[in-house]
This record gives structure tokens, C-alpha cells and sequence, in this order.
């Protein structure tokens, strides 16, 4: 097993702290009252797969039980919304992370990315469009509101990227993406983690707002997304994308309840440690690293924002990628 001390020393400080771990499962038998509670969560991708297996060890070994959700960016048949062939050549690599999950009573459900399936199916012309054209066109003509149970979508003037198909092909996937994972695991899904990557559209109108929205609610009632309203109204988010100060600073979380994005294959002692100098040299405000790596929440409601904070939040991660693209 490697050494993943800062993660050890994070477990270790969380149950000290008296927080007790639950599982995404639990958030509708919770009440608004409830606090001190953390929902860990591990994305999977290739990369992750050996280091989460170890992760979910050490859970149990700190913490007495794995209450965390992995998320798998698993290839089904059929599916196109890998970003890497590789990824696809390896999907056994998949399966036995899968298998040995389940082996150790550990919760799975998927990581998927519909809108990059929708672009490869589709190729529409505006997905070429840089990414300063793209949140012109969506500032222009939508506007995205929340809702307690939801986001609403109103087309301005043009539906320029053709949000109503958009919208049936993400039914169409998800449905699709249910039946397959019912028939290759035997396991129904309870719910979903969207995946933020590099893709202009899904860093503006991210996977998270497409999957938030309210008739999304409507359609698929008993799942679950990490990133929807109703998650967030009991959880905040703390993610791990950006490689933020959490990570090796032990932190006194204000928040009640809590969400950890985990991607364990960025949690190696010594990644962690090259992070830690390249952000100290380049003397980086801690109020910018805790934002997811695609869509920041006000990114989400207000695109806007992106724009004008671009250099602050994003110049960071690209200056300090090599630490973890390794």
C-alpha cells in the first residue's frame, strides 16, 4: 500500500472531531437538523482504481466501517462518454474494482458524463466554439434560476445549443445507463456523480446543471446527484480538483454537514507535498482553492462569473497540473 499519510491524518481528524460518516444513501432519512455528518466520496477513473481499493481499506481501519460512495467512470457497452481510449482498452480494470467493492460491502454507484456523450454523438457545430463565445451565447440567451428542488433553464431569445434535444438525450442515457448497469452488476442505481472535465460547454452549462434540473427531478424521483440542490441543501461541498490547502492543512470545516470529493489518485504523499510548494511559491489565496475544477456553484447559476474570475481560479490548476497529471 502507499503512503497516503495526509488523507490518514484527514479521516483521523474528522472522527476526532466527532463527525460521523454517512453514506449518499442516508441524506433522505436525515433531517435539516442534523449536523456534524460527512458524505466521503471517491471518483474513479483509471487512475484512481489501485489507490482507491487502498483508501477504502484505510476507511475501515479508521473509521471502523466504509461508509463511502465510489463513483466509477465505468465503459459500458455502448457508451461514448469516455474521454480516453485507454480507458476503455482497460474496463476490466473496472470491473474487478467493482467486484472487489462489493466484495468488502462498499457502495457503488456511477460516474457519468452525459453531455460528453451528447457531443459525440452528435458533434454540433457550437461545441467547437471557444469557451468566451460559448458563455456569451449561453448569458445572451438563457437564463439558469434555482430552485429548492431544482434549476430552470429559460431560453431568453435562441436556443442556440438546442437544449430541448440536449434534454431528451439525457433521458435517453440515463435510462439507457440504468438498464445496462442492472444487467452487467445486478445492482440498481441509486444515484449519480457528474463528471466535471475541460470540454468549454461542460465548464458552462455543466453536467451538474443538466442533471439539476427540476423536470429531471420529476422524471428520475429515487435517484440521487451529488451536485443537486437537494444534496447541497444538506452538504456542503469540499472538493479536492484544485488541489486545495485542506488537503495538507488540517482545517476547521465552518460548515455543518460536508461533502469530500476524493479523487485518490491525487492523494499520493509526495503529489501532495509538490503541490503544497508549487501553491506556496506562486502565493495563492486559500480562497481560491476550494472550487471544483469545472464548474464553480456561482459558475453554475451566474457563467458570468467565469469570466471574470477566470485567471483567479483556473490559472491555478493549470500552473500546477503537472502534480497531478503525472
Amino acid at each position: 500500500m502507499k503512503k497516503y499519510n495526509h488523507f490518514k491524518e484527514l479521516l483521523e481528524h474528522l472522527c476526532n472531531s466527532g463527525r460521523s460518516f454517512i453514506s449518499f444513501n442516508e441524506i433522505e432519512k436525515r433531517s435539516e437538523f442534523d449536523s456534524n455528518c460527512v458524505a466521503l466520496r471517491y471518483d474513479i477513473h483509471l487512475r484512481d482504481i489501485q489507490n482507491g481499493m487502498d483508501m477504502l481499506k484505510m476507511e475501515e481501519e479508521i473509521c471502523g466501517k466504509i461508509s463511502s460512495t465510489s463513483f466509477v467512470m465505468f465503459g459500458l457497452a455502448g457508451s461514448t462518454m469516455l474521454e480516453s481510449l485507454t480507458e476503455l482498452i482497460n474496463s476490466r480494470a473496472y470491473d474487478e474494482y467493482i467486484e472487489k467493492c462489493l466484495a468488502l460491502g462498499a457502495n457503488i454507484e456511477p460516474h457519468i458524463s452525459p453531455i460528453n456523450d451528447y457531443l459525440y454523438r452528435y458533434q454540433p457545430v457550437w461545441s467547437k466554439y471557444p469557451e468566451e463565445l460559448v458563455a456569451k451565447l449561453l448569458i445572451e440567451n438563457y437564463e439558469i434560476s434555482e430552485t429548492p428542488n431544482g434549476l430552470k433553464i429559460n431560453i431568453k431569445h435562441d436556443d442556440v445549443f438546442n437544449l430541448a434535444h440536449i434534454n431528451l438525450h439525457l433521458v435517453e442515457f440515463i435510462e439507457e445507463f440504468a438498464w445496462n448497469w442492472k444487467s452487467r452488476f445486478g445492482l440498481d442505481i441509486n444515484g449519480f456523480a457528474v463528471h466535471g472535465n475541460g470540454l468549454s460547454l461542460n465548464r458552462l452549462l455543466h453536467n451538474g446543471v443538466l442533471m439539476n434540473q427540476l423536470f429531471m427531478a420529476d422524471k428520475f424521483p429515487r435517484y440521487f446527484e451529488v451536485h443537486s440542490s437537494k444534496v447541497r441543501r444538506f452538504l456542503s461541498l469540499y472538493s479536492d480538483c484544485t488541489l486545495p490547502y485542506w488537503m495538507w492543512d488540517k482545517p476547521s470545516f465552518k460548515q455543518d454537514n460536508l461533502q469530500l470529493l476524493v479523487h485518490p489518485a491525487q492523494w499520493n504523499d509526495d503529489k501532495i507535498q509538490k503541490c503544497k510548494a508549487a501553491s506556496t511559491q506562486l502565493q495563492i489565496s486559500k480562497r481560491h482553492l476550494n472550487y471544483p475544477y469545472a464548474a464553480p456553484l456561482d459558475t453554475i447559476i451566474n457563467p458570468i462569473h467565469f469570466i471574470n474570475s477566470k485567471l483567479g481560479r483556473y490559472e491555478y490548476g493549470e500552473k500546477i497540473k503537472s502534480c497531478y497529471y503525472e
